[in-house]
């Protein structure tokens, strides 16, 4: 009877933590596999036209990145990962390198009418979006060559 008994309530417990988890894990798992994802200083290097960015600048940009809002994806039909990973543009991408465990990941960043094109790469998987943030917008738009 005590089997029984301890059975069940074992059973209830298992069945209660799978179908209603707590706060922590749901929290866990999409950030895991969540499409716009928050990056840390440590793990990232960003640079401009082949040039890495100073700590100060470095730190913003990666706020306002942090902070922007997921707008929409951007389907990508196999075979053209190269029109988007090398658009037809005159705007230079901030490229971002992060390095998280064993993966590494490449975001080119760019600003596009009106909004933030994000484009991620992580091995041969790649995948676009667009953000939305003034701050992000005002940091990619493009710079301007002084002339001498």
């Amino acid at each position: 009877m005590t089997w029984a008994l301890l059975i069940t309530l074992i059973l209830g417990t298992l069945v209660k933590l799978v179908t209603a988890p707590p706060n922590i894990v749901i929290v866990w798992v999409t950030e895991r596999y969540a499409m716009h994802q928050k990056l840390k200083l440590e793990e990232a290097t960003i640079t401009y036209n082949n040039e890495k960015l100073t700590d100060q600048e470095k730190a913003a940009f990666l706020e306002s990145y942090n902070e922007a809002s997921f707008l929409v994806r951007n389907h990508i039909f196999k075979g053209n990962e190269d029109f988007y990973l090398n658009p037809e543009t005159d705007v230079i991408p901030y490229v971002i390198n992060v390095k998280k465990g064993k993966h590494d990941i490449v975001y080119y960043v760019y600003h596009a009418e009106e909004k933030v094109e994000v484009v991620k790469q992580q091995g041969k998987k790649v995948l676009a979006y667009s953000l939305n943030s003034k701050a992000l917008e005002e940091r990619t738009l493009p710079r301007q060559v002084q002339a001498i």
